[in-house]
């Protein structure tokens, strides 16, 4: 068993390949390399080549913005953001660029390498104009819907709000022959709809049988925030059983465990790291070599939830080791995960009754500056960006 930290909800945080062959001489003055030869140096070869992939990975799995768990409604919902239907599939990176496009899953492996009608992302366009797209791909019909939108021929806008770059989303995809299937378009493309989650905007993301794909769960998006690399507050995941297969983490959205499950980072020192970086719990040295647990490395735990102590501070109950994690892992649970899932299985999340009221208080308390700003960004204003942080992901993707 671990021992417990207590930490407060509302903290938010926002990560040569050296060759050293050793040639000897054989017999007839043949040249081997010494790696062959020696077991340990072949070992320490693998090893390194598997840290330096694993790195990569990481890399591109902390290229997109993730949203943290809404486990509290934000007071200004209903004026300042967006509500999204979130497609039910696989969260990826995708990239064209020098005439091929790629999509990358959270883990940073590649889930797709093909050509696409994207600027840049076919054998007929070459030239080094790169699109960033952060989509869900949705296997049961072949398709990428797009989430948010980075960069577009080069034209990056990481650092422009939410609402201009969903305009550029919509915009940009109705510009290329990204919804039929070609020689040069293997995967159709399709914006998801996005609506202000006022009473009635909810409403419509809410109507899970009319977006033409499975759901899991809302998206709600700050209007006014940049695309962030790693977690924000400014982007949070709801879920309920109409809207999500999977509420509550289960393996086959079915049946539900007695004890809650998690995927957390385990420090040198046996610190037990969430993915906003806070410590939620540690393992003895004793321990972890009874164990044989790795340092610097996921590792699944079980708890029985998430208890909230007089002080107002969150902890999780019981929080005991229970395996390594999958290798495909590179990022850990969050903290706003954990406390949601420990909520759903005792059906105290925030509900979409709860969620509708705070959006028409909101939206009256705020009517006429909601005006205002409508009529005034109906196509908001850009200033060219500066390459943004996630555009070192193209340079490094012929890599």
């Amino acid at each position: 068993h671990t021992h417990t930290h207590t930490h407060s909800t509302h903290t938010h945080t926002h990560v040569k390949k050296q060759k050293n062959k050793n040639k000897i001489g054989g017999d007839g003055g043949m040249e081997m390399d010494g790696s062959a030869a020696d077991p340990e140096a072949e070992a320490r070869k693998r090893a390194k080549k598997q840290a330096y992939l694993r790195q990569r990975r990481e890399f591109f799995a902390r290229q997109l913005m993730y949203p943290e768990w809404m486990t509290d409604i934000p007071g200004d919902l209903g004026s300042n953001w967006y509500v999204l239907p979130r497609p039910e599939g696989i969260r990826c990176l995708v990239i064209s660029s020098r005439g091929k496009t790629i999509s990358r899953k959270r883990s940073g492996t590649i889930l797709h390498n093909f050509s696409s009608s994207l600027p840049s992302g076919n054998n007929r366009q070459r030239q080094p104009a790169p699109c960033v797209l952060d989509c869900i791909y949705h296997p049961q019909n072949h398709t990428y819907y797009v989430l948010d939108l980075m960069c577009w021929s080069g034209y990056a806008v990481y650092d422009s709000t939410t609402e201009f770059r969903h305009f550029w989303v919509h915009s940009k995809l109705s510009e290329v022959p990204i919804h039929r299937l070609s020689d040069e378009n293997r995967f159709k493309f399709a914006p998801v709809p996005r609506f202000s989650a006022t009473v009635k905007g909810l409403k419509a993301a809410y109507a899970s049988d009319s977006h033409g794909f499975q759901m899991d769960g809302l998206l709600f998006v700050n209007k006014h925030t940049h695309y962030e690399l790693g977690l924000s507050p400014l982007c949070l995941v709801w879920k309920d059983a109409k809207t999500s297969r999977f509420m509550v983490d289960t393996s086959d959205g079915k049946s539900v465990s007695q004890r809650q499950t998690s995927t957390l980072y385990v420090k040198e020192d046996g610190s037990v790291m969430s993915l906003e970086g806070l410590q939620v719990g540690s393992l003895s040295e004793e321990i972890m070599q009874q164990a044989k647990i790795k340092a610097n490395a996921m590792h699944k735990f079980s708890l029985e939830g998430v208890e909230v102590s007089g002080d107002g501070k969150e902890h999780p109950r019981g929080l005991t080791y229970h395996a390594i994690g999958s290798q495909a892992r590179v990022l850990p649970d969050s903290w706003s995960k954990v406390v949601f899932q420990s909520m759903a299985r005792k059906n105290t999340t925030p509900n979409i009754t709860d969620i509708a009221k705070r959006c028409a208080i909101s939206a009256n308390s705020n009517n006429d500056n909601a005006e205002s700003r409508s009529s005034a960004s109906s196509k908001p204003e850009v200033e060219r960006g500066q390459g943004g942080p996630g555009l070192v992901a193209v340079e490094m993707m012929d890599s």
